[in-house]
């Protein structure tokens, strides 16, 4: 993918908030999903299901939804490109991994109420709290929807923090952060998360 200057870059996603929905390609899931839900290419808001649903300009990139309003999918794929162009500024993507990693991810947007044992961004261990979202490997997130907010009031960028991060390290995203038993995790890292919120957040997404 490459690099964005600012210009070209707010120009392209521009466009893409009128475009995107005329994009397509080939399409399948790439793997099998827990839920018995109905996959398609494009969000039915007819159907009462749960649906899995391509995400435009990325490959094989899916996500599932129990409501076609709350996230789009182009809204999800705009998202991703903000991610990937501020990480490619300040982290860079020279072997294009975390742009592979983001082609073939799966992301699911069901509300539940899920307590784990985990780390906040400080490090310090936290039990039976309530999260917001879950990197459940390199290449599937969880992400609980806000009530009534746009994507950028989600944990959704945080959780693709940890999806690049696992990517590149092969082993884990940094599950406690900022704290000292995993690396990979720094005030860099939480500072891109702030400025793509933002920006997304500016233009309603």
């Amino acid at each position: 993918m490459g690099r964005f200057n600012n210009r070209l870059f707010f120009v392209a996603a521009g466009l893409l908030l009128f475009l995107i929905s005329c994009i397509s390609g080939p399409w399948q899931p790439k793997r099998p999903s827990s839920h018995s839900a109905v996959v398609t290419e494009r969000c039915n808001p007819y159907k009462t299901d749960i649906q899995m649903i391509k995400l435009p300009v990325f490959s094989q990139t899916w996500q599932i939804v129990e409501d076609c309003d709350k996230y789009p999918s182009e809204a999800v794929a705009i998202a991703m490109i903000f991610f990937y162009n501020d990480w490619t500024i300040h982290f860079g993507d020279d072997r294009g991994m975390i742009w592979r990693t983001l082609n073939s991810l799966l992301v699911e947007w069901v509300d539940r109420e899920r307590l784990v044992s985990g780390h906040d961004i400080t490090g310090r261990l936290q039990q039976r709290a309530k999260a917001s979202g879950i990197t459940l490997t390199k290449s599937m997130v969880w992400v609980r929807p806000s009530l009534e907010g746009p994507i950028c009031e989600t944990s959704f960028i945080h959780e693709l923090v940890h999806v690049a991060i696992w990517s590149i390290k092969g082993t884990d995203g940094d599950p406690d952060h900022l704290g000292t038993k995993y690396l990979g995790w720094t005030v860099d890292h939480s500072a891109l998360i702030q400025r793509v919120n933002d920006q997304l957040c500016a233009l309603g997404i």
